[in-house]
């Protein structure tokens, strides 16, 4: 059965950001001294966090502090159930640098443009939905990011759709770990990155 939803487009999102945006993000994250062309915009060498780019989709064209819950209802994917998107939690993502991002958008029209590469049922347990996420220059068409991640939408499967590829389980190895390392965020790290 071919998996519904796939290909599906949903409308492009305007996004944009300034130096205050990637400075609060890279301290959000954890982003210490010893990388402050990270969190200095003065630095001859300043640069925009590679990551920061996996939150412009919540975020959009705002400058203010959003709602997390009203910005992740989306459109409806055709041929697959209305999800509750306050009963979802992230799978994964896989993310692909294509062009450093400039520190602002200021002056130039960015977007992010989003498909569906898969929905997937996952009977009781819930839903995976796998979408990709481009990070596009308006003017020239050329992409910065590219993101693949998937939802797992829990407990809202058993809508009869298909069951999706299987994923390779790799069990945890018998031995002692080689390195470990700790770093121990603050008690303040959540109440920056929301």
């Amino acid at each position: 059965m071919a998996s519904p939803g796939v290909g599906f487009e949903y409308p492009a999102q305007p996004v944009s950001w300034l130096k205050r945006d990637v400075l609060l993000f890279a301290n959000s994250i954890g982003v210490k001294a010893d990388e402050l062309h990270f969190l200095y915009e003065l630095h001859p060498n300043f640069k925009v966090f590679p990551t920061y780019p996996i939150i412009l989709p919540f975020k959009g064209t705002e400058q203010e502090v959003l709602d997390f819950y009203a910005r992740s209802s989306s459109t409806p994917i055709p041929g697959v159930p209305n999800f509750d998107t306050r009963r979802v939690v992230d799978g994964q993502r896989a993310m692909t640098f294509l062009k450093p991002l400039p520190p602002t958008s200021d002056g130039r029209a960015f977007e992010v443009r989003s498909k569906v590469l898969g929905v997937y049922d996952k009977g009781k347990p819930g839903t995976v939905v796998e979408t990709e996420q481009l990070l596009v220059e308006k003017a020239t068409g050329e992409a910065y990011t590219r993101a693949v991640g998937s939802s797992f939408f829990v407990g809202q499967g058993g809508w009869g759709g298909p069951k999706g590829p299987s994923t390779i389980n790799y069990p945890p190895p018998q031995k002692a770990p080689d390195a470990v390392y700790t770093l121990q965020t603050t008690a303040e790290s959540a109440l920056l990155y929301r």
